[in-house]
């Protein structure tokens, strides 16, 4: 019997196997699939390990002023988050006002003195997120704001844990293994512009459109987003802080060596408010020449009033909440 060869030569030199299909050709395929509830909780996990690493890491390397007044907001931004959860919304400088003496009772605000007990919170209703919200609904007030204060207080100096985490048992494991030595851990400061009331079990959700944008299915989802776009928040003013004192610096670098505006600078960068009264105690001058100093670095678009008034002003940095 005679065998059967093939008339081409290439096909004769060709391996058997190469007819067969190959187990790593069909892996190397895209297998289009919806990304399972692990996937996405573990896709969340990492963007909130990756903004507070970013975070902490910035924070531990700036300047100690800029890092104190970037606590000092971070906080009061956390408690107007956590207020805002509780149905009582009112803006961080507000807060900081009241927190200083510096506003009067915000009981006043149902009494047609809204404008003036809450000047920032009514000022600011036309963009921001508590636009058309009845301040303190339900809720004492100064009671409620007061507790908010102490909290925000307590957190502007220190790092790691951030605010209590009322029913959120379980949460504080998700993000365990990631040490904060510099920054505390923010959750609330996001809550006023992606958060949409609570579920049946108290915790904060989102808004169904952020949820469904990010994939968060359940509470875990809930709290990892709004640590990551708290600590987000919290980078964005890491920047702008460290760039409103190089501008700052580089006006202290023209002074007399003698001159005391590069301690007046450190100051203001340190806290949310500042008043001339403060910072002349703070670095030993006169009230006058505190006031000078605040009204040059105004001039320079460092600072800016933060109270409304023409007399016994309190300054900030320039920029916003």
């Amino acid at each position: 019997m005679s065998a059967t060869f093939s008339a081409d030569p290439d096909e004769r030199q060709k391996p058997v196997w190469e007819d067969s299909p190959d187990e790593t050709d069909i892996d190397l395929k895209p297998r289009p699939r919806a990304l399972a509830a692990n996937d996405v909780l573990l896709g969340l996990l990492a963007t909130a390990q990756d903004a507070l690493s970013r975070l902490d890491a910035l924070a531990g390397a700036a300047p100690e002023s800029v890092r104190r007044g970037l606590l000092a907001r971070m906080a009061l931004r956390e408690a107007a988050g956590w207020l805002a959860f509780r149905h009582a919304w009112v803006h961080p400088l507000d807060l900081a006002l009241r927190g200083a003496g510096l506003l009067g009772t915000f009981t006043k605000a149902r009494s047609g003195f809204a404008a003036r007990a809450m000047l920032h919170t009514f000022g600011a209703r036309a963009t921001e997120p508590w636009e058309e919200m009845d301040p303190f609904t339900g809720l004492d007030a100064d009671a409620a704001a007061l507790e908010a204060i102490e909290v925000a207080k307590a957190l502007a100096g220190r790092a790691g844990e951030g605010f209590p985490l009322e029913g959120w048992e379980g949460a504080g494991a998700l993000l365990a293994g990631r040490a904060l030595d510099a920054v505390f851990r923010p959750l609330w400061s996001a809550y006023a512009t992606l958060g949409d009331g609570a579920d049946l079990d108290g915790r904060p959700k989102l808004r169904g459109d952020v949820a469904r944008r990010v994939g968060a299915q359940d509470w875990r989802g809930t709290f990892l987003h709004l640590v990551a776009e708290s600590a987000l928040s919290g980078l964005r003013d890491l920047r702008a802080l460290s760039e409103l004192r190089d501008r700052g610096a580089a006006l202290a670098a023209r002074q007399d060596r003698r001159s005391r505006l590069p301690a007046a600078l450190d100051c203001v960068m340190s806290r949310v408010l500042t008043t001339p009264k403060g910072l002349a105690i703070e670095i030993g001058v006169t009230h006058q020449a505190a006031l000078g100093m605040l009204r040059a670095l105004k001039a320079a678009g460092i600072v800016r009033e933060a109270s409304g008034r023409e007399s016994f002003q309190v300054f900030m940095v320039t920029l916003p909440f």
